[in-house]
């Protein structure tokens, strides 16, 4: 048998089969969509409105929460001049 990897090979393939549909494949595996929850019931699932999952979700969603009482005071006034200077160079481009 010839080696069909290569780009000398010249002969013909004939694949004799079912042209599938997307109903077909569905009819046939028997699939049944699924309805997308509603945002109410995924929020449900997602946290039971405890402390605790309230707090998980509030650093989730809010990151400076969680970094800024660790933050030292003592580089505010860098980080002020390093972010003044970066937006007095950038925006103008």
């Amino acid at each position: 048998m010839p080696d069909l990897s290569t780009s000398a090979y010249k002969g013909r393939i004939k694949i004799d089969r079912k042209a599938w549909s997307q109903e077909d494949i569905e009819l046939e595996y028997k699939y049944t969509p699924q309805k997308a929850p509603s945002i109410t019931s995924w929020m449900q699932g997602q946290c039971r409105f405890t402390a605790g999952c309230l707090g998980d979700s509030l650093l989730t969603c809010v990151p400076i929460v969680r970094w800024l009482p660790k933050y030292e005071r003592s580089f505010l006034l860098s980080d002020v001049i390093a972010g003044l200077t970066v937006g007095i160079f950038l925006v103008p481009q």
